[in-house]
């Protein structure tokens, strides 16, 4: 669910069978991003995802 005014979203992520995360984040001003918040796998993380404008560029891995 997005909150129009102040651009912060939650949402569900299901990771594994009876594993299951409440994530929290927040668009930058720009549009450019969304830090997220939460907790997976027993860890508190915060990841900042940059919004994708080239689709042919290779995935790169995360970085834990």
């Amino acid at each position: 669910m997005l909150d129009p005014k102040s651009g912060k979203i939650n949402f569900e992520v299901h990771a594994q069978e009876n594993l299951n995360a409440i994530v929290s984040g927040q668009f930058s001003n720009d549009g450019g991003s969304l830090t997220a918040h939460g907790m997976l796998f027993n860890e508190m993380a915060t990841v900042t995802l940059k919004l994708t404008m080239n689709f042919s560029t290779p995935i790169k891995n995360c970085k834990k």
